[in-house]
């Protein structure tokens, strides 16, 4: 909006109208968890319900936060060195262990549950959505432990292909939380479940082949990693990482790696990881936070993933006082990226092996070979080559990252979580950060975002789980033990006329009067509600003459300086003292 200065007439009595805006709180709610903190949220897909996994509980709740159910998941008697089995021995001796619920997962097909704690090895249990009293106990084998001590360590999804007996395939990434190895499952796993056995088998576990992929012998305890997304695109299992480049190096770093696996590999073959990163201003973001796959696409046809990265000098936790960005990228450039290092391996022999599934540093890897039965496009595994990541010794590394220039980013702060849907067709992200700020993107294109508002939600940190609700019209956020529903359909971020009708915003904001609002929440006529336009302000700061001289003779004439904004509204502009018309000067 400009800010103008127009000359009119003056008479005695003058009528101004000043337009005082109004600051209304977005329209928040919330759910407290009194028994401890919140470490897991679901959204059910059909009816909106949410589902809370928290310390020592399981909470069900209406789309609108009404408690429905309740029930109690701990603590236990246990011990991290211990199997889950009661009966069983245990030489370390069992204590009241407090049960981090952490893995809630909603399986489609059978129209159950999947629940894990961090208790009992993570061992896991199917509950029913409609009464979560109702259980169906797992066996005490470890291909049933999904759950851990830390949340971070592990995800876990339900894809979209079903197998026998009603339940689709369990796709699980699980990094070394210090168990012993007696109880530690596969690194990255795809998973069906038998429930006349009450237990998950491995899709293709055989001599010849299996649907898994692991630590080497020689790394486990060493090689650290821990997974916070997955998501499937076209037959095809991705992951995300923060893992060690290398666990043998005197001082390994840490960096972030995009996995991908085709789903009919029955030998996991096709294994491929390659870094990830964010740039701003040529430095280099790699510490994954927070991500968020939307598979809707929005007005430009793309869809795509979301990640939030922090930076460190060391370790593997992104530094706040470094600053954050968020990236996006398309899932096409994604595709593109793999394939381009797929094919550098098979037919130029440009890669190597995974320093982690073979035991062997950077500097010991062997390159990749090549061989004529690769089928670009179309590769879903070849036993020449068991599992690929960039190339160790090519001196152009940068063709084997995915990277993107950060299209928001803030300095002091890390960008904790962050969920993506659309608003009338445009993509929109909302994230939340390490000071319990939340804040608003519209997309105009991919590499093209407007920041439109933020509100200050809570002073605790907010957590990477993240959800929108099944109308698109809420996002779930968590922060300790409270659990917030946010709206996007609100306008109350915009406390000016000239914020709120220049933001753009997807939600639809026009100017109510004296405040912002959504045009189907101007109901106090006959006050007009404006998208495009603001009523003109006259001055009311104290050191500047709004109105200038302030007084005249009654026999009129005088010229009038009216100092203000959004004075320049165009030809339709009229001026009157009382009933009489001024004329103006331009």
């Amino acid at each position: 909006m400009k800010r103008g200065v127009i000359k009119l007439c003056w008479e005695l009595v003058f009528l101004l109208q000043t337009v005082i805006s109004s600051v209304f709180a977005a329209k928040i709610s919330s759910y407290h968890v009194d028994h401890g903190l919140v470490y897991e949220i679901m959204v059910h897909p059909d009816n909106g319900d949410v589902f809370l996994g928290a310390k020592n509980g399981l909470i069900h709740l209406n789309s609108e936060l009404r408690l429905q159910g309740h029930v109690s998941m701990g603590p236990y008697s246990d011990s991290p060195q211990c199997s889950p089995d009661p009966t069983t021995i245990c030489k370390e001796g069992r204590v009241p262990t407090d049960n981090q619920v952490c893995i809630l997962e909603y399986d489609r097909k059978s129209g159950s549950m999947l629940v894990c704690g961090s208790v009992h090895q993570g061992k896991c249990e199917f509950r029913s959505t409609t009464d979560i009293s109702q259980v169906i106990e797992l066996k005490n084998d470890k291909i049933n432990f999904v759950g851990s001590i830390n949340k971070r360590h592990v995800f876990a999804f339900f894809g979209g292909r079903a197998v026998s007996e009603g339940f689709n395939l369990l796709y699980v990434a699980m990094g070394d939380d210090g168990r012993p190895s007696t109880f530690r499952p596969a690194a990255i796993s795809t998973r069906k479940f038998h429930i006349k056995d009450k237990s998950f088998q491995y899709l293709t576990n055989n001599i010849m082949y299996k649907t898994y992929v692991d630590v080497h012998p020689d790394l486990v305890g060493s090689f650290k990693a821990y997974y916070i997304h997955g998501f499937e695109y076209e037959n095809h299992t991705y992951f995300i990482s923060v893992q060690m480049d290398d666990a043998l190096a005197t001082a390994p770093k840490f960096l972030t790696k995009i996995v991908r696996i085709c789903q009919d590999d029955q030998t996991y073959a096709s294994y491929t990881e390659l870094p990830i990163q964010c740039m701003s201003n040529s430095v280099v973001y790699n510490i994954a936070i927070g991500a968020y796959y939307h598979s809707v696409p929005a007005r430009d046809t793309s869809t795509g993933l979301a990640v939030t990265f922090g930076r460190t000098e060391q370790g593997s936790e992104a530094d706040p006082s470094l600053g954050s960005v968020l990236c996006f990228y398309d899932v096409i450039d994604i595709v593109k990226k793999f394939e381009d290092v797929q094919d550098k391996c098979f037919l130029e022999g440009i890669g190597s092996e995974v320093t982690w599934l073979v035991g062997k540093s950077l500097k010991e890897v062997r390159n990749c070979e090549t061989d004529t039965n690769y089928t670009p496009h179309s590769f879903c595994g070849l036993m020449s080559n068991i599992g690929i990541q960039e190339s160790a010794v090519s001196q152009n590394g940068d063709q084997f990252k995915l990277s993107k220039t950060a299209v928001h980013t803030v300095s002091d702060a890390l960008l904790t979580s962050v969920a993506l849907t659309n608003q009338n067709r445009d993509r929109v992200a909302i994230l939340g950060s390490n000071t319990g700020h939340v804040s608003k993107i519209w997309f105009e294109r991919e590499t093209k975002v407007h920041y439109l508002t933020s509100w200050n939600v809570t002073d605790k940190p907010l957590s990477t789980q993240t959800e929108v609700s099944r109308d698109n019209r809420h996002v779930f956020l968590i922060a300790d033990q409270t659990l917030y529903r946010f709206p996007l359909y609100t306008c109350d971020g915009y406390s000016s006329c000239e914020a709120c009708v220049m933001s753009r915003d997807p939600a639809g904001c026009g100017w109510c009067g004296d405040h912002c609002s959504l045009h189907t929440e101007c109901l106090n006529p006959p006050v007009q509600w404006q998208n495009d336009t603001c009523p003109p302000v006259i001055s009311q700061v104290p050191t500047v003459e709004g109105v200038f001289p302030p007084i005249g003779p009654v026999s009129g004439g005088t010229e009038l300086l009216i100092k203000g904004k959004n004075l320049d509204i165009g030809s339709d502009l009229a001026v009157f003292v009382g009933a009489t018309e001024c004329s103006v000067q331009r």
